[in-house]
Formats: structure tokens, C-alpha cells, sequence
């Protein structure tokens, strides 16, 4: 992949400060839909920004004066959602409306004109979830070859009233079952 095309996915800001292990993710920053991609998506346009984390990026701007690398998406997660895994994909959506390709908007409406072959899903992973999750690893992989430890920080958004009127939390620690770190650091971010 070039360099350029690396640029149109993701934004890579390298820290100002003293270095940290600490390395913030934006995933879901992106309003961004790559040329050829653009054919299959019907979602309307109200619906890019709704379901985009809008101005995350903003919010942790100046990370990298505190030391952090602040890796930041620029491609719709209608595209692919950087946050899910590979293996996150069901042909028609009904297991997974909203996993690594999402088939429906949170508004409910569809975001695919059609259904994606398997190669279709390929072809998304290879021109944006593949380079991401690539510069992510080299990064995480310097951090602990540098310090010892990498602290990832994955930062998103989500209203603060859910849908049904549930008042949401300010802060979700997500350890993936308390399995992403030692239970100590888990704890003290919890607190």
C-alpha cells in the first residue's frame, strides 16, 4: 500500500512531548469512503456522522503534547469498522448487523445496496482494516520494546442517553473481561 493511500485511511501524529507508552486510537473518527467503495453505499448521508465518534479526534488532540502517539481513522466505519475483527462478518447481517461491515445504520436503515461476496470483504480489509491494524501493532510493538509496556487507549463516543432513556456512563473502562491488562490497572482506572 502507498503512502498516500496510507494517509487518506488513517492520521498518525507522533508525540511533541516527552515519549510515553501511551498510544490513543480514534477508530471511528472517519467520515472518509474510499472510491471504490462508494457504489455500494446507500446509507444516507445524515447517517455518516451520526454513527461516526465526530470530534473524538479533537478531544485527545493534544495527547501527543503529553507524550502519547494518537493514531486517528479517516475512513466511515460503514466502509469496515476498525474496531471489530476480521472474523466479525456475516455475508447477509443477520447475526451481525452492525459488525465489521455494518449492513444497517443505528437509525435502522441499510448502509449496502446489495450483499458483499467474500472477496468484496477482502478487498476492504486489504485497502483500510489490514494497514490500520498494521500501524497499530508497529506501534504497540515499539512502545513495549521501548518501555517495557504499551498502554492502549481506544477512544470513542456514544450519547449520553441510550436509546430506551438509560442513562449512560461518562467512562467505559473496556478490559475485554478484565483480560487486556493486569487486574491492578484495571482496578485503578475503574476507581
Amino acid at each position: 500500500m502507498s503512502s498516500a493511500t496510507e494517509r487518506e485511511i488513517f492520521s498518525l501524529i507522533e508525540p511533541r512531548g516527552a515519549e510515553t507508552p501511551v498510544v490513543v486510537e480514534v477508530p471511528h473518527a472517519g467520515l472518509g469512503v474510499p472510491a471504490q467503495f462508494i457504489a455500494d453505499l446507500v446509507a444516507p448521508v445524515r447517517s455518516l456522522g451520526r454513527d461516526a465518534d465526530l470530534h473524538v479526534d479533537r478531544l485527545y488532540a493534544d495527547a501527543p503534547n503529553f507524550g502519547a502517539t494518537l493514531l486517528v481513522a479517516k475512513v466511515s466505519r460503514y466502509v469496515v469498522d476498525l474496531y471489530r475483527a476480521e472474523t466479525d462478518w456475516d455475508r447477509d447481517g443477520a447475526r451481525m448487523p452492525r459488525g465489521l461491515v455494518w449492513h444497517t445504520t443505528t437509525d435502522g436503515d441499510p448502509c449496502l445496496g446489495r450483499p458483499l461476496t467474500r472477496a468484496d470483504v477482502d478487498a476492504r480489509l486489504d485497502a483500510v482494516h489490514r494497514p490500520y491494524h498494521e500501524a497499530l501493532q508497529k506501534l504497540l510493538e515499539a512502545k513495549r520494546s521501548r518501555f517495557g509496556v504499551a498502554v492502549l487507549l481506544a477512544a470513542h463516543s456514544m450519547p449520553s442517553l441510550g436509546r430506551s432513556g438509560i442513562v449512560r456512563a461518562d467512562v467505559v473502562p473496556g478490559t475485554q473481561g478484565r483480560t487486556t491488562a493486569a487486574a491492578r490497572y484495571i482496578d485503578e482506572v475503574e476507581a
